[in-house]
C-alpha cells in the first residue's frame, strides 16, 4: 500500500494551485473555484434529500459545508501541513536520539519514548 502521506502529497502537487474559494452558481450546485483566474475546480451537489422546504435547506447547507471543506484543503494548505508534519517527526526523531544518548536515560520513563517511537512508524 502507497504511503498514504506521499499520495497526499502527489496529489497536492498536481492540483489547481490555490487558494481556492466557494463560488455559488444558484440553485444547488456550488463551485469550487480558483480565486485569482476563476477557473473552477470542481462542482459540488447532494442527492436524496427529502423534495421539502426543509429537505432543500439541508440540502443547500451540506452542499455549502462540502464546498468550504473542499476549497479549504487547497494544494497549499495540504503541502503546508505536511511539511509541519514532516518538520515535527524529525524533531521528534532527533529528540529520542538525544534522549537515548544522555548518561543515565535508561532511568528516564520508557513509556513516553516508547509513544514517540510508535508515533514515528505511523
Amino acid at each position: 500500500m502507497a504511503d498514504k502521506y506521499e499520495v497526499l502529497r502527489e496529489a497536492a502537487v498536481a492540483a489547481t494551485t490555490g487558494p481556492w474559494e466557494r463560488h455559488d452558481t444558484g440553485g444547488f450546485v456550488r463551485c469550487v473555484r480558483q480565486v485569482v483566474s476563476g477557473r473552477g475546480i470542481c462542482s459540488t451537489f447532494v442527492q436524496n434529500q427529502p423534495k421539502t422546504t426543509a429537505g432543500w435547506e439541508n440540502q443547500r447547507h451540506q452542499n455549502n459545508a462540502n464546498s468550504d471543506y473542499i476549497a479549504a484543503a487547497n494544494p497549499a494548505t495540504i503541502q503546508a501541513l505536511l511539511a509541519e508534519r514532516d518538520a515535527l517527526r524529525n524533531s521528534l526523531s532527533r529528540m529520542i536520539d538525544v534522549a537515548e544518548r544522555v548518561d543515565g536515560w535508561s532511568s528516564f520513563p520508557q513509556i513516553p519514548i516508547d509513544e514517540a517511537r510508535a508515533a514515528l512508524t505511523k
